[in-house]
């Protein structure tokens, strides 16, 4: 499924919807859609340190990590739910941009490296 991006040039507020959107939800303005394309990667199998075994293909990787989501819910009692995550994906890391801004202005006004 493709993924559109609009950006609403009064309130800079990015929208993530549908091609058939045309105002921002939060402030009424026409959205301009922003260019943007996804190039998939491919899976290399090998030794995945993060479920510590050899995995030789995405689907297997999915079924790991399933398996431990569904052993952890068992052994402790309380749900888990392992999710698989792009860490290219700000919005599923729950990383805002203002919040990025207003980090680079602090360590661009303390002159503290950028690391």
């Amino acid at each position: 499924m493709p993924r559109y991006e609009f950006k609403c040039p009064k309130c800079g507020s990015v929208i993530h919807d549908s091609p058939t959107i045309t105002e921002c939800r939060l402030c009424g303005s026409p959205v301009k859609r922003k260019f943007s394309f996804s190039i998939g990667r491919s899976f290399q199998a090998g030794y995945n340190p993060f479920v510590g075994q050899y995995v030789s293909s995405a689907r297997q990787y999915k079924d790991i990590v399933k398996k431990g989501s569904d052993d952890a819910s068992e052994q402790t009692g309380i749900e888990h739910d392992y999710q698989l995550v792009d860490f290219h994906d700000k919005e599923a890391l729950g990383i805002k941009q203002e919040n990025l801004d207003a980090q680079f202005k602090h360590h661009r006004d303390n002159d503290i490296p950028w690391t």
